[in-house]
């Protein structure tokens, strides 16, 4: 299985707004650390499903003891368009059946 690591970044926000949030989340029995993680995890989750190529996917997951799902070939490389739009092998079905 793939090791857990901890992640530190740096942003800027508005300090006023970052202590007030702080305020009424901790009257809510709510931690910012907590929340922002969690929100950060999914999100990095969902770009790793968007950026990363389904067969690494995959492999990765194979890798971790995973069971294999198959690949969809449609996902590892969009389909060619051309200026107006349609995939080039619709074109082509179109121009060869004329």
């Amino acid at each position: 299985m793939s090791k857990t690591i901890n992640v530190t970044t740096t942003i800027s926000f508005d300090e006023e707004k970052l202590t007030t949030l702080n305020i009424y989340l901790s009257q809510q029995n709510q931690s910012l650390d907590t929340m922002l993680s969690d929100v950060l995890s999914e999100t990095i989750d969902k770009t790793f499903a968007k950026a990363v190529p389904v067969a690494v996917q995959n492999f990765i997951a194979l890798k971790n003891g995973a069971e294999f799902t198959k690949v969809d070939k449609t996902k590892l490389m969009p389909p060619r368009k051309d200026k107006k739009g349609k995939s080039i092998g619709e074109q082509e079905q179109v121009q060869s059946s004329q």
